[in-house]
């Protein structure tokens, strides 16, 4: 592999390893507070005394959608955690080779 095609290879490898555990991190962080709030309007919404049943379906159809989105997107996150560490791999390859060459 020529040194110009080389380095291309390494700036793209180390662009992408960059953007990708920004990407992570923003969405590991809107996650815990997704579910820092759920948690809240759970406790909150635990205390009322709702008597309608319509009203009681309603608030448990809410906090299963909103479980349910939580879990894909942790779902995604475990997906991009794995991108990550394989991205890390050959980023570290390549400067081992960098360093070789």
């Amino acid at each position: 592999m020529p040194d110009t095609e080389f380095l291309l290879e390494c700036i793209e490898t180390k662009s992408r390893y960059s953007h990708k555990k920004f990407m992570f991190t923003f969405i590991f962080v809107i996650i815990i507070f997704l579910l820092m709030w759920l948690n809240g309007m759970f406790f909150r919404l635990s205390q009322l005394h709702l008597s309608s049943e319509y009203l009681k379906t309603t608030v448990y159809l809410i906090i299963t959608i909103m479980a349910s989105i939580i879990f894909g997107a942790a779902l995604f996150i475990w997906d991009m955690a794995k991108m990550l560490f394989k991205l890390n791999k050959k980023r570290f390859l390549l400067e081992e080779l960098q360093k070789i060459r």
